[in-house]
């Protein structure tokens, strides 16, 4: 199926002031700032070497409401009453949800690749209603999938959480969710609700974090060995395949920790960490463990990078 891609790159032919400013938001407040005085003069001056971008609201929110009326007909549970925002997005985040997710606004991103899987799900099943439940941003909008999140992205198309999806049960044809239960509150009410909304032979795509550091958009709550993701959906599914993507292979955390930790460092430190052979970290020892590199007393990289957490608490 073709999807939307309402982002498209800015040329001297496809220049458009308006969608120029709707995709560039550092622009529109320079122009209200001041800063500059016209955004065509930006574009021609400096946006045009910086490969800016132009999006194509109008044709987004017109394919947002198409699909959004159907939504309201053919998937929501009986009586529910979104509120609907100018650009179609209807939006179920009550005050009480928001309490009991500890939602809060956010200006970080999710951006994730479809895997392939959920890719052929969208391309070969035109009339599958697909549910994205975290989707995060979405570079290209398809109207088979429902783009299901807590934050609103252009792309969004319902807000809620996944502890209470506003959907009728056995309403979707299939489910993705890639990199979301880790973020969380009650992972096991989310796998619940996710399995509800499928409808019976549906089939679910659920990926998650093992061996990832901390990383919070806005929070981040959970990783999962493979036996506690199995845990989460054995119950109502059928399991067919348990796997590591190879998305979520051993280098890509190796190298998502040697960079976070160098981060941290800088001088001498840092070049004497970067210099060390992988072997010292095998054979490591009291001499090893003393060196300037390890000496680091941050909270924020020791609950980033630590290997656990500890807590004590006093009953209330």
């Amino acid at each position: 199926m073709a999807g939307l891609k309402y982002m498209v790159p800015a040329t001297e032919k496809t220049f458009d002031e308006q969608q120029y400013i709707w995709g560039n938001p550092d622009i529109e407040i320079a122009l209200k700032d001041g800063y500059i005085s016209s955004a065509t003069d930006h574009f021609f001056a400096v946006g045009i070497r910086e490969g800016r971008n132009l999006y194509q609201k109008g044709e987004l929110l017109a394919r947002k409401g198409e699909k959004t009326h159907r939504i309201i007909q053919e998937l929501l549970r009986e009586g529910a009453s979104p509120m609907r925002h100018e650009d179609g997005t209807l939006d179920f985040l009550t005050p009480a949800l928001r309490e009991m997710a500890g939602v809060v606004q956010t200006t970080a991103i999710g951006a994730n690749d479809y895997d392939p899987i959920p890719q052929a799900w969208i391309e070969d099943r035109p009339d599958a209603w697909i549910l994205d439940a975290g989707a995060g941003y979405r570079p290209v909008y398809f109207d088979n999938v429902v783009n299901f999140e807590i934050v609103g992205y252009p792309s969004t198309d319902v807000l809620g959480i996944g502890e209470s999806l506003p959907f009728k049960t056995n309403s979707f044809d299939y489910v993705i969710s890639n990199a979301v239960l880790e973020h969380v509150k009650n992972p096991f009410t989310c796998a619940n609700e996710l399995i509800r909304v499928l409808k019976p032979g549906g089939e679910i795509f659920c990926a998650v974090p093992f061996l990832q550091p901390f990383h919070a958009y806005p929070h981040h709550y959970y990783n999962m060995s493979y036996q506690g993701l199995k845990n989460l959906f054995d119950h109502g599914l059928e399991i067919s395949n348990l796997w590591v993507p190879p998305y979520y292979h051993p280098m890509f955390v190796v190298s998502w920790i040697v960079n976070s930790w160098a981060n941290y460092l800088d001088g001498s430190k840092k070049n004497d960490f970067l210099e060390r052979k992988i072997k010292e970290f095998v054979e490591i020892n009291d001499e090893f463990s003393k060196m300037s590199f390890n000496q680091i007393d941050s909270p924020t990289f020791l609950f980033e990078l630590g290997s656990g957490t500890a807590l004590l608490g006093r009953k209330k």
